[in-house]
This record gives C-alpha cells, structure tokens and sequence, in this order.
C-alpha cells in the first residue's frame, strides 16, 4: 500500500472519530445565578436520587462522576455482558462567585467480556441519560434555560 493512501484513510479516520465524538455524548452548559458549592450539593443529591453511585466526587474542585448499570439482561453483540450509563459533572464558579456553570456530559457504554477481560466500549448517549442530564439541570438551576 502507498504511504499517500495509508495517511489520506489516517486522516479521513481521525476526522470521522472527531465527528462522532461531538455528537456521540453530548454536554451541556448552563449558567446559574447560584453559589457554586449550593449548586455542586443540589447534583450529587439529584444524581443520588436518579441512581447513580459516584465513583469521583471532588467537593473543592466541584467535579462529579457517576454512573448507572442498566438492567437490561439481553444484547445483540454476543460477549456483552451489561450497559452503564454515566454523567461526568463539572460546576464552575468565577472568583467572585455570583454566577455558576453547570456543565454535564451525558454518557453510555456497553460492558464486553473478552480474551483480554472487561472492556468498556462508546455508545451513543442513551435517551434515559439525557432525560436524567434534564432532570438535573431542571431541579438545581429551575429559573434558567440550559444551553447546549
């Protein structure tokens, strides 16, 4: 094979996983008019309700990640053994703290067993996922339109 063809398919790779990964697990920004710890408190506690288990909660640099195994007992590829969906949550906060962004990627993935062992692998963001990113945006900041 000519190195022209190997580097065009690379680059034509590399712009097609860049298109995936924009819309394949979708963020989404919101500014709250809220004291950042206040907002940071009010997502561990909807994310707890929704059923998530935090695997990374950071109470100074307000970072939270959880994630939800899915029930669902069934797959269509043959070594996947289970599917979680995780929200990655980010409140940000000026120095002057009068205003909050809460930024909230929403993500899904399918659990494979293999030679290797477990693996996980990138699906597309599940519509319960973003229902739940939602939810969340709705009960910590109920005055302000989200923004994606």
């Amino acid at each position: 094979m000519r190195p022209t063809v190997v580097i065009a398919s690379a680059v034509s790779l590399v712009v097609a996983m860049s298109a995936c990964a924009s819309t394949l697990w979708p963020t989404t920004k919101t500014e709250i008019k809220s004291y950042a710890p206040d907002v940071f408190a009010c997502v561990q506690a909807s994310a707890t309700n929704l059923g998530y288990h935090s695997f990374l909660s950071d109470t100074l640099h307000r970072t939270y990640e959880g994630r939800r195994d899915s029930k669902q007992t069934s797959f269509v590829e043959f070594d996947q053994v289970g599917a979680a969906d995780k929200l990655k949550i980010k409140v940000l906060a000026p120095p002057t703290g009068a205003v909050s962004t809460l930024d909230i990627q929403a993500e899904t993935v399918s659990l494979h067993e293999t030679k290797e062992g477990r693996i996980e692998e990138a699906e597309p963001a599940s519509l319960r996922v973003n229902q739940d990113v939602q939810t969340i945006v709705k009960q910590c900041a109920p005055s302000t339109p989200a923004t994606t």
